[in-house]
C-alpha cells in the first residue's frame, strides 16, 4: 500500500488528505501543518477546526490520516508528496525542506497551489520555479489543477482534475479515490497548468467586482479579455498547450466553477469591493488586504513585473477595482480596446 504526504493543513490540504485516504491504493496519509492546535484536533477528533467556516464539519479518517507539525515525524520514503502551501509562503517552505535535507528521493512532488509571487523584487515565479530554485530538492515535479473546491473533495463529490508532469502512478493513486477522475491530457505542460491557475484567480477577482458593479454580461466579457491577455504572456511556444489546457477541466472547468460556484474567495473579495464602492464612492483598495485571497497577490506581482504597458486591458480593469477609475469607464475602455484593437487611453 502506498504512503502519501500532504504539506499544508489549510482547507485544501485537509480535503486532499481526506481524498487520498479514500483511495484503495493508499495505506497511510501524513498531513503536515504548523498550527499545533489544528494538528491535535485532527489527530484526536478528525476535525480541522480552523477550516470549519469554509467547508463545514467533516470528520477525517484518523485510521489512515496522521497529522504532525514536525518533519521528523514523517517517513523517510513516500510514494508521493502533495504541496498545498499558499504560494506566498511556498518559497520559505521549500527552503525549509531543503535546509532540513528532507529526502524526496526523486519521488513525485505534486503542486496543488495556484498563484505567482514576485521574488527579490524582480523575478516572477510559479511554484515549479521555486522548486527548481531550491537545488537541494530532488523530486519529480508535477502540477494538479481542476474544479475542486475543498468542500467537494471532502464530500467525495465527483470531480475531474488535470495532472501535468507525466507520472502514471500518481494518476492511478488519485483515480483509486472515490470521487476523483483524472483526465488524460498528455499535451499539458506544468508551466501552462500553473500559469492558468494563477491567472484564473485574477480573472475571478475581476469577475466578482464587475458582476456586482455592473452585470454578469459585462463580467463575462471582462474575463474573456483578461484570460486572453494574461495567458498570452506565456508566449507562442506554449500556444498548443494553452489551447489544450483551456479545453481541460483544469482550464475551462476550473474557471467556470470559480466564477460561478459561489465559494471563491477571489470572487467574494471582488464583490465586497464593489459593494463598498457603491456605498462610499471610489475607495482605495489594498491589493494585499486579505492574505488568503491569492488573486490579490498575483495581480500585484503581475503589475509590478510587467507594468501597465504589457497588460493594458487588465491594468485598466484593476484600476477600476482599486477605486482609481470609475468602474463603467474603466471596463468600457478595456473592452473597446480589445474589440477594436485600439490603444488604451
Amino acid at each position: 500500500m502506498a504512503t502519501c504526504i500532504v504539506f499544508g493543513a489549510g482547507a485544501f490540504g485537509t480535503a486532499m488528505s481526506a481524498a487520498l485516504a479514500r483511495s484503495s491504493a493508499i495505506g497511510r496519509v501524513y498531513l503536515y501543518g504548523r498550527d499545533r492546535k489544528v494538528i491535535d484536533g485532527i489527530n484526536r477528533y478528525g476535525i480541522n477546526e480552523r477550516v470549519i467556516p469554509q467547508v463545514g464539519t467533516h470528520r477525517l479518517s484518523t485510521d489512515k490520516i496522521l497529522a504532525t507539525t514536525s518533519l521528523h515525524d514523517l517517513p523517510q520514503t513516500a510514494s508521493s508528496y502533495f504541496h498545498a502551501i499558499p504560494v506566498q509562503q511556498s518559497m520559505a517552505f521549500l527552503r525549509h525542506l531543503e535546509d532540513a535535507h528532507f529526502p524526496l528521493g526523486g519521488c513525485p512532488y505534486v503542486n496543488c497551489s495556484k498563484g505567482v509571487m514576485l521574488y527579490e523584487g524582480n523575478k516572477l515565479m510559479t511554484v515549479s520555479q521555486m522548486f527548481g530554485h531550491c537545488l537541494g530538492l530532488k523530486g519529480h515535479y508535477m502540477a494538479l489543477s481542476g474544479p475542486s473546491f475543498a468542500q467537494g473533495l471532502l464530500e467525495a463529490a465527483p470531480c475531474v482534475m488535470s495532472l501535468a508532469g507525466g507520472n502514471g502512478e500518481v494518476a492511478e493513486l488519485l483515480r483509486a479515490s472515490q470521487g476523483i477522475f483524472i483526465e488524460d491530457t498528455p499535451k499539458l505542460t506544468v508551466e501552462a497548468v500553473e500559469w492558468a491557475g494563477a491567472m484564473k484567480n485574477v480573472c475571478a477577482l475581476a469577475y466578482g467586482w464587475v458582476e456586482a458593479s455592473l452585470n454578469c454580461n459585462t463580467a463575462a466579457a471582462v474575463v474573456t479579455v483578461m484570460w486572453r491577455e494574461l495567458f498570452g504572456l506565456l508566449g507562442r511556444e506554449d500556444e498548443s498547450s494553452r489551447y489544450s489546457f483551456f479545453e481541460s477541466s483544469g482550464g475551462l472547468g476550473d474557471l467556470l466553477v470559480t466564477c460561478s460556484g459561489g465559494k471563491s474567495r477571489n470572487v467574494g473579495y471582488g464583490r465586497d469591493v464593489a459593494e463598498a464602492q457603491q456605498r462610499e464612492g471610489p475607495v482605495a483598495t489594498d491589493l494585499t488586504a486579505r492574505p488568503t485571497v491569492e488573486g490579490l497577490h498575483t495581480v500585484k506581482a503581475l503589475l509590478s513585473f510587467y507594468g501597465p504597458d504589457r497588460i493594458p486591458r487588465t491594468s485598466r480593469i484593476i484600476e477600476g477595482l482599486q477605486g482609481l477609475r470609475d468602474p463603467a469607464a474603466a471596463v468600457a475602455n478595456a473592452l473597446r480596446a480589445y474589440v477594436w484593437g485600439l490603444s488604451i487611453c
